[in-house]
């Protein structure tokens, strides 16, 4: 299964560094090949942070991080894929071999980083449509009003305390205008 998932990020920056690949020199091919694998991982991590937020009921990533800390840490991600792929050579190396791989090994981890580059897209897709614009400075949107624990039995409702125009439509359950536990007080 490791061999596998390390199989699947050398493909992911094989078939990043190839694309498009014929015009540009190898250094600018290994830099897109990077540069996209950061960018996978950062979104994974990103929408992870959320939910976390989300399971946690609280804000506590974004608060108070400065632009250009976000921008840094990006470029640390950056530097280490530059070095395990570009700078150890893994990559490179693997990029060459690729071609002389089976078929059927190929076209199976072709296929599975398409699959994981459309999860990870649904996957912020998903997240974005459930915590809205929770990213934002404002700090408004759905995390106001989407789902939260219950204290009381521990299932996710929706909260609708938080928009007074909602509580007139009924929530499930036998508490359907019963005032939300989990409700920020301002």
């Amino acid at each position: 299964m490791l061999r596998f998932v390390k199989e699947l990020y050398l493909t992911e920056f094989t078939l990043s560094f190839r694309a498009g690949g014929s015009s540009w020199t190898p250094r600018i091919n290994a830099g897109k090949g990077v540069a996209f694998i950061a960018i996978i991982e950062w979104v994974i991590s990103l929408t992870i942070t959320a939910w976390i937020e989300i399971c946690l009921g609280t804000r506590f990533f974004f608060i108070g991080i400065d632009r250009w800390a976000i921008g840094i840490a990006f470029l640390v991600v950056c530097f280490a894929n530059h070095y395990v792929l570009v700078m150890r050579g893994y990559g490179i190396r693997f990029e060459r071999e690729f071609d002389t791989l089976d078929k059927s090994r190929k076209l199976l981890l072709r296929a599975s980083c398409r699959v994981m580059e459309l999860a990870t897209v649904a996957f912020l897709i998903c997240s974005v449509y459930v915590t809205g614009s929770f990213w934002t400075s404002t700090g408004s949107g759905l995390i106001g009003h989407g789902l939260r624990p219950n204290r009381s039995c521990g299932a996710w409702t929706a909260c609708w305390n938080c928009c007074p125009e909602r509580r007139s439509r009924p929530m499930r359950g036998s508490s359907a205008l019963a005032r939300c536990p989990t409700a920020r007080r301002s």
